[in-house]
């Protein structure tokens, strides 16, 4: 395990934490959208004077605040098949063969929730596949958030995916949803699914008291922020489902499966959307990455009592 140093002092002394992901710089965007996107993401958390801990894994270390150096590799070489998208499972095997990998939202859960990093901020969480009567693809990014914890800051789950199964999935699995100044469960480029939440609300301390009662009462499991694109930025659902469609044909005859399932259809939708969904991707992120910010700050009065390793 690296831990970069800047994250490791403020681990210490009990400075805001935001931890990113970086499947979104390996495998969620071409280059140079990619590292693009990391950066400002660290940038708009830098601004807020805390700190920034993009997760990855290179040459098989889970890195905790990769450097710009580290994120070029992610960025640049997803192209020549070189990087891998890991899973929490994964890690221990990247590990062992030396693989760097961009980590998912499993695996950055994983690792920010064994720092004792408590907010963390990513596109959208992966879920319940279509056709999952057939393929059973069911993302384990579901699975990770009942089992590790933190403040996680997402515009609902991504569009490629069932949503009223996803949505029934997390409630068996437990996982707190509050929608942030929406009450229907935003999907990636749309603010709106038809879906309507339990509880919404306009006041980060809100979510801050909520997450803190679950630790306070020992309950392992993240608390999922559903923040909806900017409304100056969204794609209907209806328009992003027309061209989905066309989008699973290809996927279908191209018998294409398993992990390279969500990286196919988000290139082809950027393909086919003509980059109307790259430039909806960047809004949304940097979206969540700014109200995943305000979270962390806020949370700051407490945090120590949240963190349980490198402390």
């Amino acid at each position: 395990m690296k831990i970069a140093r800047n994250v490791l002092n403020a681990l210490k002394k009990g400075t805001p934490v935001v931890a990113l992901e970086s499947t979104i710089i390996s495998h969620g965007l071409s280059y140079p959208h990619n590292i693009e996107v990391a950066f400002e993401c660290e940038k708009l958390i830098k601004n807020k004077g805390i700190v920034a801990a993009t997760i990855g894994i290179i040459d098989g270390v889970p890195t905790i605040g990769l450097d710009e150096k580290e994120i070029e590799i992610l960025a640049k070489s997803e192209h020549s098949g070189n990087i891998m998208k890991a899973a929490a499972k994964d890690i221990s095997l990247c590990y062992a063969q030396k693989i760097s990998a961009g980590t998912t939202v499993s695996a950055t859960l994983f690792l920010a929730d064994f720092a004792g990093i408590a907010t963390f901020a990513t596109g959208g969480i992966g879920g319940v596949h279509r056709d999952v009567n057939k393929t059973f693809d069911i993302s384990s990014d579901l699975m990770a958030l009942p089992k590790y914890s933190a403040i996680v800051v997402s515009a609902g789950c991504k569009s490629i995916l069932d949503i009223p199964k996803t949505l029934e999935m997390l409630e068996t699995l437990e996982v707190p949803i509050v929608g942030y100044k929406t009450d229907e469960f935003p999907v990636f480029y749309s603010r709106k699914s038809g879906h309507k939440l339990g509880f919404t609300t306009d006041n980060v301390s809100y979510i801050v008291d909520a997450f803190l009662f679950m630790q306070e009462t020992s309950a392992k499991a993240s608390l999922l922020v559903a923040n909806p694109i900017p409304e100056e930025e969204e794609l209907p659902y209806e328009e992003i489902n027309f061209i989905l469609e066309k989008a699973l044909e290809q996927m279908t005859q191209k018998h294409i499966s398993g992990k390279a399932v969500t990286p196919f259809l988000l290139e082809q939708l950027s393909i086919l959307s003509e980059g109307k969904t790259v430039k909806a991707n960047k809004a949304l992120i940097y979206n969540n990455v700014q109200l995943a910010t305000d979270i962390a700050i806020n949370l700051e009065p407490n945090v120590k009592k949240i963190r349980k390793n490198f402390v």
